[in-house]
């Protein structure tokens, strides 16, 4: 079935039956909701999406514009939501957030593993979220920033001495085009190439941007 599709649970199970990687617990295929079945996974990077959720998701690793404060986002829980990358020209880039932060709750409210971060972060042109996060050091912090339409680049290219630098943080619809461009254009004045794909989730639903 199509991601955007909604599901009964009997649906979810059957999809589960056929293409999840793991055995599947007793107590997922017990479970009456498909917020149960999820939950009973134990699975990290097993979620389910809404249709709105999808279309989102599909923005944000094709880079289009979104409104919300311009970070990329791991959706994986982990003691918080990971922040893969600060988008330039943000909300996000100019309250101070880093790459390696970790949001923690979002307007007070307290993330958990059951937590649609992308969907809680953003939000309509002018309005304001406040992320509390916490640093690599242990260090918990608030930031609170307006919300505004940004512009998601998956893939940048620049010259660095006399190297050509390609950072991708998605697979999407233009990353091959984007790529080719550089090559093209920085390839006569480099001698060397660097691909940065440290935000780079893989293009999958384990990671997406909130901007």
């Amino acid at each position: 079935a199509p991601a955007a599709q909604a599901l009964t649970t009997d649906q979810l199970k059957d999809l589960l039956g056929k293409y999840y990687i793991n055995d599947i617990p007793q107590a997922a295929l017990d479970a009456e909701t498909i917020e149960e079945v999820i939950q009973a996974l134990g699975d990290p990077y097993t979620y389910y999406m809404t249709a709105e959720q999808y279309e989102q998701f599909t923005q944000s690793v094709n880079g289009e514009t979104l409104v919300g404060v311009g970070i990329t986002v791991q959706t994986a829980y982990d003691d918080g939501f990971l922040v893969l990358s600060i988008l330039p020209n943000s909300p996000a880039k100019e309250a101070g957030l880093q790459a390696g932060d970790r949001i923690i709750a979002v307007d007070g409210g307290d993330m958990t593993a059951t937590s649609d971060v992308r969907s809680t972060v953003t939000g309509k042109e002018g309005s304001t979220v406040t992320l509390t996060i916490r640093r690599s050091d242990g260090q918990v912090k608030e930031f609170p920033m307006q919300r505004r339409t940004v512009v998601v680049p998956i893939v940048t290219y620049d010259k660095q001495g006399s190297a050509g630098v390609i950072e991708c943080i998605s697979f999407g619809d233009s990353t091959g085009d984007t790529i080719e461009e550089a090559l093209t254009k920085l390839e006569p004045e480099v001698s060397a190439w660097i691909m940065d794909l440290r935000s780079n989730p893989g293009g999958d639903s384990d990671a997406a941007a909130v901007s």
